[in-house]
């Protein structure tokens, strides 16, 4: 008599479907990156162990948020969707495992350190303090050509992205654990132009809230002159050879900085104190 009860318990168990969609927030009055779906915590999120294959194929729910949260933050800036790029993720794999913290290509890099050796992080930080370069971003000039995490993060005609992390970086006696994280974006975006900012203004829009008036007026220098070229934007949706773009900017197939340029790139470097270890 309680073998059918049973059953149904178990059918019911089958059916629950996680929920893995971001809050609204209509009233948000500036760009922001994703909270975890409701009811969920960091908890559900921790890179706990390297990425895993499950991880770097896009199967498991750490990849599905970054997927998802990297979508419902592109369209506050009108940006088409992108897909998990399991051949990013590998090549991101493959620099993380490195534990050098130097760019390889057109990639997004991020660590965080603990003072505790068994410290972990959940994903979010680590791809929200490249969202909030928003903040400095010279959106009423696109002939700056700001190349930033940010600006890479939304690009529009980068629609896949793969990411990697490792846990086992050793880092100093005083914060002896670090998290190394890789995400990889494909075609790659930042692609500097002559004239200045041709790809810039149509990739990089402005929050979709914005008025025209509200734009914020972000000071910025001008973009060093380029050769004479122009850069195109192509790519098979898999992700680039390993060094085949500088980071930062690139023009067509040159890297900016070989143009006798300066890379632009932003290194990020956040510590958490002993008590955070046990939140």
């Amino acid at each position: 008599m309680l073998l059918f009860p049973i059953l149904l318990a178990q059918h019911a168990l089958a059916q629950t479907v996680v929920n893995d969609q971001p809050p609204a927030n209509d009233s948000a009055t500036e760009p922001y990156w994703p909270r975890y779906p409701d009811g969920t915590s960091e908890a559900d999120f921790m890179m706990n162990t390297n990425s895993s294959d499950a991880d770097l194929s896009g199967e498991s729910r750490i990849a599905r948020w970054i997927v998802t949260a990297s979508n419902a933050f592109r369209a506050q800036f009108g940006c088409q969707p992108v897909t998990w790029n399991e051949t990013a993720a590998r090549i991101a794999q493959d620099h993380v495992n490195t534990c050098l913290w130097e760019h390889w290509g057109s990639d997004n890099l991020a660590q965080l350190s603990f003072s505790d050796e068994g410290g972990r992080f959940d994903v979010n930080p680590m791809i929200e303090m490249w969202a909030e370069e928003w903040d400095y971003y010279p959106f009423r000039h696109p002939e700056a050509q700001a190349a930033s995490h940010f600006s890479a993060m939304i690009w529009n005609a980068s629609n896949t992205l793969g990411c990697a992390w490792n846990v086992n970086c050793a880092n100093t006696t005083d914060f002896p654990s670090m998290t190394y994280f890789v995400c990889n974006y494909w075609p790659v975006g930042n692609m500097a132009t002559q004239p200045p900012g041709e790809l810039y203004a149509i990739n990089v829009p402005n929050w979709t809230k914005w008025t025209p008036e509200q734009v914020p007026d972000v000071p910025y220098t001008a973009a060093p002159s380029l050769p004479v070229r122009t850069a195109t934007i192509t790519g098979s949706g898999v992700a680039p050879s390993v060094r085949q773009s500088a980071a930062g900017q690139g023009n067509g197939e040159t890297a900016l900085n070989s143009a006798g340029c300066t890379r632009f790139s932003i290194w990020v470097l956040l510590t958490a104190l002993a008590v955070a270890a046990s939140c």
